[in-house]
C-alpha cells in the first residue's frame, strides 16, 4: 500500500483497524447487553465505586498519618504507626478478605472491599507525606519562619504539609492502574459482579473485544488521572498556574 491507501489500510486491514470498526457498529446498535460494552458497564458501578472509595480513603488517612507521624519523628507512636501501614501494605488483599469474612464481614457489601483495598494502599501516601514534610522543614525559609517565632505546628501545616502534597498528588496518577488488580480480587472474594469476574471470563473465553474495549478505557482513564494531578499542582502550587497557562496557549 502507497499513500492514501496506505492510510486507509491501517484502518481497514489491521486486526485493531476491523475491531474498532465493529465496536462503532455495535453501538448503533440497540441491544448492548450481549456486547462489550454492555458487559463492561454492567460490571463497572462496582468496581468504579470500590476503586474511587478505596483510593480516596488510602490518601485521605495516608496523609493524616503522615503528618501526625512527622510531627512525632522517631517516638513510638511513629514506629507503631509504621509498622501497621507497613504490615497491611505487606499483607496479600486475599488474605485481608479471609480474614474479614472469618471475622463476619457481610458478604456482598461495598464497604468492606473498599476498607480493605484501602488498607493496602495507604502505606504509600503516608510515607511519601512523612518524607516530604521533614524535607520541607528542612528548607531554610522553613528555619527562617522558626526563628522569627512561628510554631512547629504552624509550620508543618502552613508551608511543609503543602510542599509534601505535591510529591503526593504526584504518586495519585499511578494508583488506579495498580489498584485494579487488589480490586478484582476484593470483589472475586466477596462475590461481587464487577468488571474482574467480566475479564476472568473474557480471558477464558478469549473475548479479545472486551479486552481491548477494557484496555482502552483504562488507559483513558490513566490519562484524565494524570491531567487530574496537573490541576491539583496548580492548585497547590500557585507558581506553577502561570506555567500551565503558558503551556495551554
Amino acid at each position: 500500500f502507497d499513500g492514501a491507501a496506505r492510510a486507509a489500510a491501517m484502518v481497514r486491514e489491521t486486526r485493531y483497524g476491523k475491531w474498532a470498526a465493529g465496536a462503532v457498529l455495535d453501538l448503533s446498535t440497540r441491544d448492548l447487553q450481549g456486547l462489550a460494552l454492555g458487559k463492561l458497564t454492567r460490571g463497572a458501578p462496582v468496581t468504579v465505586t470500590i476503586l474511587v472509595g478505596s483510593i480516596s480513603l488510602a490518601y485521605a488517612v495516608g496523609i493524616t498519618l503522615g503528618m501526625l507521624t512527622a510531627a512525632r519523628r522517631r517516638r513510638r507512636t511513629d514506629l507503631a504507626a509504621g509498622a501497621v501501614v507497613v504490615a497491611l501494605y505487606a499483607t496479600p488483599t486475599a488474605a485481608l478478605a479471609v480474614l474479614a469474612l472469618a471475622a463476619g464481614a457481610d458478604r456482598g457489601s461495598l464497604v468492606w472491599p473498599t476498607i480493605l483495598v484501602a488498607a493496602g494502599l495507604a502505606a504509600t501516601p503516608a510515607r511519601q507525606q512523612r518524607t516530604g514534610i521533614a524535607e520541607a522543614m528542612a528548607h531554610d525559609h522553613v528555619i527562617a519562619a522558626r526563628a522569627r517565632g512561628l510554631s512547629r505546628a504552624r509550620a508543618l501545616t502552613t508551608h511543609a504539609a503543602r510542599h509534601a502534597l505535591l510529591t503526593t498528588v504526584t504518586l495519585l496518577t499511578v494508583e488506579p492502574p495498580s489498584t485494579l488488580a487488589a480490586v478484582f480480587v476484593a470483589e472475586a472474594a466477596f462475590g461481587l459482579e464487577g468488571v474482574g469476574a467480566a475479564v476472568v471470563r473474557a480471558v477464558a473465553e478469549r473475548d479479545t473485544s472486551f479486552l481491548m474495549l477494557f484496555t482502552l478505557l483504562s488507559a483513558i482513564l490513566a490519562s484524565l488521572f494524570v491531567l487530574g494531578s496537573d490541576l491539583a499542582h496548580a492548585g497547590l502550587d500557585p507558581r506553577l498556574r502561570g506555567r500551565l497557562a503558558g503551556a495551554s496557549t
